[in-house]
């Protein structure tokens, strides 16, 4: 990769997108490795499980309208430790409004 081709994957990475596809969106709640990841659409009323189609780009699995809903969904999905992760954020979030 030359040194121009760096500079513009260094820019693209520091500067947060409002795409969710894109693999900088600003509204990631969780990454769970590097082929998933959890995120929040419609100002905090939707999260969405995606994972990696491309090396930069991501794909949307499933979604859920209540946070709840959210491990058990991630446990079947990506496994047990992600689903661990996912209940202490579960948690969390019933405290906090997004």
């Amino acid at each position: 990769m030359s040194q121009h081709q760096q500079d513009k994957f260094s820019a693209r990475r520091s500067t947060r997108s409002n795409i969710e596809q894109h693999d900088n969106y600003r509204r990631v709640v969780l990454s769970f490795s590097q082929r998933w990841r959890l995120i929040i659409r419609n100002g905090g009323s939707k999260w969405v499980l995606q994972h990696r189609a491309s090396p930069d780009q991501w794909q949307s699995r499933d979604s859920f309208s209540q946070a709840k809903h959210v491990p058990d969904a991630i446990r079947e999905l990506v496994g047990e430790r992600a689903y661990q992760l996912a209940r202490m954020w579960t948690v969390r979030s019933a405290r906090t409004r997004f």
